[in-house]
């Protein structure tokens, strides 16, 4: 099943006066690619439309991240490189979370600088799974 990527114009924008109406259509738009996971479709939404971070708890394989994914690409508002997905595992570092150090500028001005393109400081969404 393949979700097909939406133009920034035709995305569901979250600039709305109306939250009733952007739920209902976010979840219509889940509802097509998610069967069940009620829960999770709901935490998800309610989490994006008021910005306080969302804890997902569920046994592996119930669609947690897909979900995410789905929701990042149906909002008008993100674009691709403003979402931040990372797999949390034992061994991660501060660049796994907040990019590269920008050596160059390290050997050179002695400062030292993350290239956060792509990572959680540049990002709108952002999801950590396994956390």
């Amino acid at each position: 099943m393949q979700l097909q990527k939406q133009d920034k114009d035709s995305g569901i924008s979250l600039y709305s006066n109306d939250v009733s109406t952007i739920a209902r259509r976010l979840k219509d738009e889940l509802d097509k690619y998610v069967i069940g996971n009620e829960d999770v479709k709901t935490a998800v939404i309610v989490g994006l439309l008021t910005g306080f971070p969302t804890l997902l708890i569920g046994d592996p394989g119930t669609a947690k991240t897909y979900t995410i994914e789905l929701l990042s690409r149906m909002i008008g508002d993100i674009k691709p490189e403003e979402l931040f997905i990372v797999l949390a595992h034992e061994a991660m570092t501060p660049e796994d979370i907040f990019g590269n150090v920008n050596l160059k500028k390290l050997r050179e001005e002695g400062v030292l600088e993350y290239i956060t393109e792509g990572f959680l400081p540049s990002a709108k969404l952002v999801f950590i799974d396994e956390i």
